[in-house]
């Protein structure tokens, strides 16, 4: 029981080594998808079109592509009255 209680306190310092950078790491991912969400990470085109009119030319494409699909009637061989077409 001795020797477990000495050994203890060097876990816990290993342990406190590996959490430090884990911490750390993950302060810098969120630091650094804040920034690039936000345009600060790379220098910006001021000829860039910006976000929204780049959105609205691909809807306007997009709708431009798709044919409005007219739906089929339904034939049938019957009539409404139930008299096959040469009954009538």
């Amino acid at each position: 029981m001795t020797r477990l209680a000495g050994v203890l306190p060097s876990i816990e310092a290993i342990e406190t080594e590996i959490d430090n950078p884990l911490v750390r790491s993950e302060s810098r991912r969120q630091s650094i998808l804040k920034k690039a969400f936000s345009g600060q990470l790379v220098p910006q085109d001021p000829n860039d079109e910006p976000a929204s009119v780049l959105l609205e030319r691909i809807r306007a494409e997009k709708a431009a592509q798709v044919e409005p699909r007219r739906k089929r009637r339904e034939t049938t061989s019957k009539s409404s009255n139930g008299a096959q077409p040469s009954d009538v």
